[in-house]
């Protein structure tokens, strides 16, 4: 007899790490300390202002897009059986009797699947 597993090769874990930062007065500069819970895990790095202000927006895109994307992502939805019945986009419906005995129904239900690419071109001619 044979065992099987299956094996999961997605593992995701947040990363635990949050970041403290404090301003030193006399220095004019940010020291922020990683930490992961109330223990400090490494050393701290020095920041001025202007570095300081470009490391809080870039942490604070990181987490507004991510929370955009868990909004519409059907793993972190708390409602998930509500949310694979009715899908992300809302189904239509056609008051339509010759609609419905052609396709059988009267609901159009759009489900994306695949992937979407753009492609960008340009010309440029200087004379």
């Amino acid at each position: 007899m044979r065992d099987t597993a299956i094996i999961k090769k997605d593992y995701q874990l947040a990363d635990p790490t949050q970041y403290e930062a404090y301003y030193d007065i006399k220095t004019g500069m940010y020291y922020v300390y990683p930490k992961i819970g109330n223990t400090i895990t490494g050393s701290p790095t020095a920041m001025s202002p202007e570095d300081y202000k470009e490391f809080m927006m870039a942490a604070q895109t990181k987490a507004y897009y991510k929370e955009k994307s868990d909004r519409y992502s059907l793993m972190f939805r708390k409602d998930k059986s509500d949310a694979a019945r009715k899908g992300l986009i809302p189904s239509l419906t056609i008051n339509n009797r010759l609609f419905e005995t052609i396709f059988g129904s009267n609901k159009i239900e759009i489900i994306p699947s695949g992937y979407a690419s753009f492609d960008f071109g340009g010309l440029y001619q200087k004379n």
